[in-house]
């Protein structure tokens, strides 16, 4: 894609070769894919909506509702690039207000674009009860079975500002990024084929646990803008 902004920060070794800024009037679809669907896995209580990805104020918003919508307690939202765009290999950033509250498990992840799993990247989780606590994970298949490593990272409060979330993903390494420093090196189980991006809030399921009465919705997780460089 060409003619990106002339204020987007210049890499020294990198290109930038895909990216969003949430400035239009409606969601790209080129560029995402917007999920409608009661999706089943991790105990999940949403119902991903088209009508929660909110576009306003130059920042994509996927709001969580307590709101039942085809059997399930919750809408959310989530957007990918899924036959849309894929790379492997390059630093992909995601800027964003996290949202918060028991049961709120919003991330930005990654997977094959073949549609194995796993491989997969999580860039950033965060469950909603601790919002100063950022996860970083790559999953991986062993000879007995799906196996992952998260490192977890105690920053700021992430639901009362904007933040940038990022994955180096090379061929020997990946090294997860928050606001541009180091938190996390593996150097082991890199996958290497071409993933695509996701982002999304989930609601309840078996990682930040369900919904209480301490929950207040709805919630909301403010994305900026993303990028993907490639190395030149």
């Amino acid at each position: 894609m060409a003619n990106f902004k002339s204020r987007r920060p210049s890499a020294p070794g990198w290109r930038l070769v895909w990216e969003d800024d949430f400035e239009g009037d409606a969601i790209d679809p080129k560029r995402w894919r917007i999920e409608d669907a009661a999706l089943v896995k991790n105990d999940e209580l949403q119902y991903y909506c088209p009508e929660e990805v909110i576009l306003g104020g130059s920042c994509v918003t996927l709001r969580s509702r307590r709101r039942v919508k085809g059997g399930r307690p919750y809408t959310s939202g989530l957007i990918e690039s899924r036959d849309r765009f894929s790379q492997e290999y390059g630093r992909f950033e995601v800027r964003a207000q996290l949202p918060r509250g028991q049961g709120l498990w919003p991330a930005h992840w990654m997977l094959p674009s073949n549609g194995d799993w796993p491989p997969e990247i999580d860039i950033m989780e965060s469950l909603g009860h601790a919002p100063r606590t950022v996860l970083m994970t790559v999953h991986w298949r062993s000879a007995r079975g799906p196996r992952h490593h998260t490192e977890r990272f105690r920053g700021p409060d992430y639901s009362r500002g904007f933040h940038t979330f990022e994955i180096e993903w090379g061929p020997r390494e990946l090294i997860w990024r928050i606001d541009g420093v180091e938190r996390f090196r593996k150097r082991e189980r890199v996958p290497r084929s071409p993933f695509y991006l996701i982002l999304n809030t989930a609601v309840g399921g078996m990682l930040p646990g369900n919904p209480n009465g301490s929950t207040r919705f709805p919630q909301y997780h403010r994305i900026d803008w993303v990028r993907v460089w490639k190395r030149v």
